[in-house]
């Protein structure tokens, strides 16, 4: 074999090695708040590109060393671009700020699969697997030690408490909940309302949606929109809220709110229950 086949093969197996290394980073739970978003969906983008020009480079330089070409069968170095090119956009991409909210839209969290128990087959839908029932009652009871109160919000559970309080907002009504989020308001709403939110994204900032609970306070006694704050406050139901883009029914909310600013946390994205 000629050594640019040689090369344009190894090269393609690294492009692919790479890309596989980047889905496992990124499937994994603990590693996510090791990396900025911005850095994994540019890496993984330009690991795909790598692959595809490193593939294309094979093919070629095996089909000019079947026509006996010996100087077209030289592996193309600039099958590497893809790769020079992440590890230039790599030190902007580390100090990318978090999307500017006025740019977001709030809306109900969308569920690909609801949590709740299936009565006809007596199991349990996590989004991923189906749970038998021997094992139905601990899944559940573990989720509900999320909802027990005081609900006491944090990075981790966020999603999966914003996702329950929506499902059933009458069932939490009444309880205590603390949870650390930013002030999030659009121009057009009641001065009273604002979201005390967290950004949520699927693999990379540029598909950030803003989720949280809507909050209820005095307009004298609000924080300034973009704060990030410590809220504790009681659940309660708002009969109805139109954000603007969409007319919401039965939403909770959070009342007699106390608040303190707070510095940002150093990871400030949270992901989807059930992702």
């Amino acid at each position: 074999m000629r050594r640019g086949v040689f090369v344009a093969a190894v090269v393609t197996v690294l492009a692919i090695a790479l890309w596989g290394t980047l889905v496992a980073i990124g499937m994994n739970p603990l590693l996510r708040e090791l990396y900025h978003p911005r850095v994994y969906s540019r890496a993984l983008a330009a690991a795909i590109a790598l692959i595809v020009l490193s593939v294309w480079h094979l093919s070629s330089t095996w089909r000019r060393s079947v026509k006996q070409d010996v100087e077209a069968a030289v592996f193309s170095w600039r099958a590497l671009a893809p790769l020079v090119i992440v590890l230039a956009l790599t030190p902007a991409a580390m100090r990318a700020e978090a999307p500017q909210l006025s740019g977001l839209e709030f809306g109900r969290p969308v569920r690909t699969t609801p949590l709740a128990p299936q009565e006809e087959t007596g199991q349990v839908e996590t989004g991923q697997d189906w749970v038998d029932d021997e094992n139905s009652g601990d899944l559940l009871a573990a989720i509900d030690e999320l909802y027990s109160p005081p609900i006491r919000m944090e990075s981790d559970n966020f999603s999966a408490v914003v996702d329950r309080l929506w499902d059933d907002p009458f069932g939490a009504a009444g309880q205590e909940i603390e949870l650390i989020g930013m002030v999030y308001r659009q121009p057009q709403w009641p001065r009273e309302l604002f979201v005390t939110a967290r950004l949520s994204i699927w693999c990379c900032v540029d598909d950030a949606a803003v989720v949280g609970l809507l909050t209820e306070m005095a307009p004298a006694q609000a924080p300034p929109e973009g704060t990030w704050i410590r809220l504790t406050g009681t659940l309660g139901v708002r009969d109805e809220f139109n954000t603007g883009q969409a007319a919401m029914q039965n939403l909770p909310v959070i009342r007699q709110g106390r608040w303190e600013a707070v510095s940002p946390p150093e990871f400030q994205y949270v992901f989807p229950a059930d992702w």
